[in-house]
Formats: C-alpha cells, structure tokens, sequence
C-alpha cells in the first residue's frame, strides 16, 4: 500500500470515527436501552448469587448505566466474615465510555478495503455480532469490577484477606487498554472470516466459460473440443488441434483444421 493510499484510509477512518461518535452521541440513549438486558444477562451468569438491575441515569451530557444488584446468598468477604443475602451494592459506569470498542471496530470495517457491496455487508454484518461480544466483554466486567474494588476496600477495613477475583483483574485489564485492543483483534477476526468465505465460493464457482452460459441456451452451443490426430505420412509426429462443432436445425458438423 502507497503511502497516499495509507492516508487516503486513514482520513476515511477518522471520517467513519466521527460520523459513529455523532451518531451515538444521538442514539446513546436508545443504544444503552437495547444493551441493558444483554448486560444483565453476563452479570448473572458471571456471579450467580447476585440478582442484578441496570438502568440509566442522565448525567450533564451523558448517561451513567446504574447497576444494583442484591445479594441473593450470603458473600464471604474474608476470613470468619460474611455479607448477608439481600444485602444492596451498587456501581456506575459512563454509557459513551462503553459505547467506544464498538465505535473503533465498525470505524475499521467501515473504511478496509473490499470489492463490491457484498463483502461490505457481510464485514458490518459480522462486525455487528462481534461487536456486541467485545462490549459484553468490557461494560459488565467494569461494572462488577467497581464492586469489587468496594469489597476488597470493605475488607481492608475490618482487617481480613480476600483474594483478589477474577472480574476484578479482568476489569483492571479492560480499564489498562483492553477495550481499546480487543475491537481491534475483533475486527482483524472479521476481515479473516470474510475474506476466508468469498476465496471459498470463488474456488466453488464455474470452471470453464461454458458453464457460465445461462442453462436456456446451451443447448445451441458445445463446448471445445481437443481432437488428437496424425500428421500424415509422419506416423511418429502428433498434434493437437481443436476441434469445432456447429450444431444447427437440420445438421452437426464437424471441421478440423
């Protein structure tokens, strides 16, 4: 790729930047709706004893997504000590700051270079899908981790040991710049994926032209033929030459050069 082509795309990808980052400044709202229920879903199934509820909450030009969960059986905290079942915690979490790995992974896929419309449609098409995976990745795992972090503070003050969770590491990484590299890795998985099914149906596709022509009207052609004949009086010599048949209403005839 020459160096104008690398900047013609580069533009291209800050254009399709901005145009996402406007389009879910005025969306957000509709978006982090439509995402709730999706991030409900990886919280329960990540901590079963917690019953959770999200909603949003506007704050100045944003929205917070508000999560409260109950605990529905009792927690260890550490040592000798519990939290009690129907205890409330709660954590927070800006909606544009979840909204960004989808904004870098389709902003990609918007710009990378592709021949025709069907292989644009079908990149945003997986983009979608995984899009939806990096952001179930990232938001819940924020917001469990914020609890977390409560916990572990909870649990210094009254002077016992809580080993450091899984969702908590795994938000500090999310927090570090993982949510910024797995789009990324998301969207490389997407072109692979593309590129890997059109290179499928091309090496399924017709292999000579006649079997391009339409089925309607085969039937006044025949493919070519290669006939091998014999040079005479040069038994020891072959050549092959082509053979061409017409096929017409009344007769089929056959010429060799």
């Amino acid at each position: 790729m020459s160096r104008a082509e690398l900047l013609g795309l580069s533009l291209k990808g800050l254009l399709a930047w901005s145009v996402l980052s406007v389009f879910g400044w005025y969306f957000g709202e509709a978006l982090g709706t439509g995402l709730l229920p999706w991030f409900e879903v990886i919280i329960h199934q990540v901590r079963p004893d917690y019953s959770p509820w999200l909603k949003l909450i506007p704050e100045h030009h944003d929205f917070t997504i508000h999560l409260n969960v109950t605990l529905v059986n009792r927690v260890l905290l550490g040592g000798q000590l519990w939290l009690k079942a129907g205890r409330e915690l709660t954590a927070g979490t800006h909606l544009m700051h979840t909204l960004v790995p989808m904004v870098i992974e389709l902003s990609i896929l918007l710009v990378w270079p592709v021949n025709g419309w069907r292989q644009r449609l079908m990149l945003l098409s997986l983009g979608l899908v995984t899009s939806m995976l990096v952001v179930g990745a990232t938001a819940p795992f924020v917001l469990l981790g914020n609890i977390e972090i409560y916990l572990q503070t909870l649990a210094q003050q009254v002077n016992v040991h809580r080993p450091v969770p899984w969702t908590l590491t795994w938000m500090i990484f999310s927090e570090m710049g993982g949510r910024w590299v797995l789009p990324i890795i998301a969207a490389l998985v997407c072109i692979r994926l593309q590129r890997r099914f059109f290179n499928k149906t091309i090496d399924n596709g017709p292999h000579s032209a006649f079997e391009t022509v339409p089925a309607g009207i085969q039937r006044d052609f025949e493919p070519v033929i290669t006939a091998t004949t014999t040079v005479p009086f040069k038994p020891d010599i072959t050549v092959n030459e082509p053979a061409f048949i017409r096929v017409g209403p009344h007769s089929i005839e056959a010429d060799q050069k």
